[in-house]
């Protein structure tokens, strides 16, 4: 596995060359001139906005999932709470055009919250969901349930005794949360912030959608408008650079951020927890009601507005097939591909970092030997899987863009070829970061009674590995899965009459305001990707049932 996985991080270097090479020779090549003009109005404007809503839904994302998940750590008979806890923590993968719709049906100038309104006032809503609000209450929808699904896991892990000795001691609500609970969390929010930035940064379906006007664009929409409407290439080369450069600076900080941000073991709230005050448990239960309310009606109004006599008259159409078959077979070859990728680099960390399988590995290949340089291989493997965070996904989408323009070649071809790949290479990161930890600690648990036993590579794969991974590598594959299915980036470059997606057909119906059509394949993406976790959740208790007898 190491000279597969030494390959592999070859591949990703070479591709991420590619990519870089072609933003950065494009100006030369066209006689356009670098012309980095960081004082230029509208840039100066898009980044300032990137960043200061990047940084508003960070705050607010961290704040309201902090506050639920110390509400849901200290309830644990709350009704349902368990499913809402496995729901929250589907958000990340949610398709994000489904969710959007979902808030306008709830939110916007004829939804059902304006409906109610009306009823209660005589009059409209006093905001509109386009614009800095839409995309703020978009991003607390992904972001603070993805926080919240992190710092459970750590106010869950607090000892026993802490809670033991406040209640004993009869210690109130604000001094136990400076002595207790922050410190639980605290070592824990600057990664989480600086990674949740990140995602808002680099935000492109909510903004082109609920943005509603220039004024609201990031970096990716602009990009994506220069490309798209405007073909003016130079003025995306500049933003997608100053995008690179700022996320290159984001990555390191989240790196040197997340080391110090690992969730202890759950454990399971203890009895004593009920004794605290009913005013908190009042405050707590309002929390988690209200939250749970926020999360479920956009999912809800899909479901209601999706189902209907259109369903099957969408379902017959031509162009609705042809896009399901797409997204299906783009999302199948692309997560065999980042898992294949994934699985090879992941096995090759962790020969590097295991004393019994290096010295294995160094009677075949006695350079090994030196410690210098099993630690270099190791540092540029580890690199290589975690390289496309710095490119997202317009920024990827205009490299091969650009390298289409230099090659030529069949439009349609090369888009369903470069989506797959780049859907592939998005979900790199994420996979690798679920399967380095469990390969490692089976290699930890198993290396010295193999090589004791003189297991042969595949014997030890199919006995000893695969039993212990399977749940690993099923939730890995479910995610990166669900991650193509979903995918409004790529494609928004390479997308036409010719070539769609089911991402992109519903947004094309939505911006033609064909909101029954648009709502029908929301529906049928949110099934489906309900439908991938839940056949994962199946095999992943299945795994773990026959593992653990």
């Amino acid at each position: 596995m190491l000279l597969a996985g030494i390959l592999a991080s070859v591949v990703l270097i070479a591709l991420a060359t590619i990519i870089l090479t072609q933003l950065v020779i494009f100006p030369v090549n066209n006689d356009t001139g670098f012309g980095f003009n960081f004082l230029d109005t509208v840039i100066v404007k898009t980044v300032i906005f990137t960043s200061y809503q990047a940084a508003l839904s960070t705050f607010l994302s961290i704040l309201i999932g902090a506050i639920l998940a110390w509400s849901l750590a200290n309830n644990p008979d709350f009704p349902f709470r368990n499913l809402l806890v496995a729901l929250i923590s589907s958000a990340l993968v949610l398709p994000t055009l489904v969710v959007v719709l979902g808030i306008v049906t709830v939110y916007g100038r004829s939804g059902w919250l304006a409906g109610v309104y009306f009823i209660l006032f005589s009059e409209k809503l006093p905001f509109s969901i386009y614009g800095l609000n839409g995309i703020l209450l978009a991003h607390v929808f992904f972001n603070a349930s993805f926080a919240c699904r992190i710092l459970l896991h750590r106010f869950e892990s607090i000892a026993e005794e802490k809670h033991k000795q406040c209640f004993a001691l009869g210690i109130g609500f604000w001094r136990r949360l400076k002595i207790v609970e922050l410190p639980a969390i605290i070592t824990t929010l600057p990664g989480l912030a600086t990674t949740i930035f990140l995602l808002c940064f680099t935000s492109f379906a909510i903004v082109l959608t609920l943005g509603g006007s220039p004024e609201f664009n990031t970096l990716e929409v602009a990009i994506y408008e220069a490309v798209r409407f405007d073909f003016n290439l130079p003025r995306a080369f500049q933003l997608a650079m100053i995008q690179i450069i700022i996320c290159i600076i984001l990555v390191m900080l989240a790196s040197a951020k997340m080391g110090s941000s690992s969730s202890g073991a759950v454990r399971n709230a203890p009895e004593y927890r009920y004794l605290y005050s009913s005013g908190e448990k009042i405050i707590q239960c309002c929390v988690i009601a209200s939250f749970a309310l926020f999360f479920l009606t956009p999912l809800i109004a899909v479901l209601i507005d999706g189902t209907g006599p259109q369903l099957m008259d969408i379902i017959s159409k031509n162009r609705f097939q042809s896009a399901l078959t797409n997204s299906i077979l783009i999302a199948a070859v692309s997560t065999l591909l980042a898992m294949s990728l994934s699985v090879v680099i992941a096995s090759a960390t962790a020969t590097l970092s295991s004393p019994t399988r290096l010295t294995q590995v160094s009677k075949r290949l006695p350079v090994l030997s030196s410690t210098i340089i099993a630690q270099t291989l190791g540092k540029m493997i580890s690199t290589s899987a975690m390289l496309y965070l710095v490119f997202p996904a317009l920024v990827m989408g205009l490299g091969f863009f650009l390298l289409h323009q230099t090659l030529g070649g069949n439009p349609v071809i090369w888009a369903a070829c470069v989506v797959t790949l780049a859907n592939a290479l998005i979900a790199i990161p994420f996979v690798v970061a679920i399967l380095r930890p469990a390969i490692q600690g089976a290699a930890k648990k198993h290396d010295r009674l193999c090589a004791s036993l003189g297991l042969g590579r595949w014997v030890r794969w199919r006995y000893i590995d695969w039993p212990a991974l399977k749940s690993d590598v099923t939730y890995s594959a479910a995610l990166a899965f669900c991650f193509s299915l979903g995918d409004l980036g790529v494609i928004a470059l390479f997308g036409s009459d010719q070539f769609r997606t089911l991402p992109w057909l519903l947004y094309q119906n939505f911006g033609s305001y064909r909101t029954h059509e648009a709502s029908t394949i929301a529906l049928i993406l949110l099934m489906m990707v309900i439908g991938v976790f839940w056949v994962a959740q199946v095999s992943t208790a299945s795994a773990a049932g026959e593992h653990s007898s």
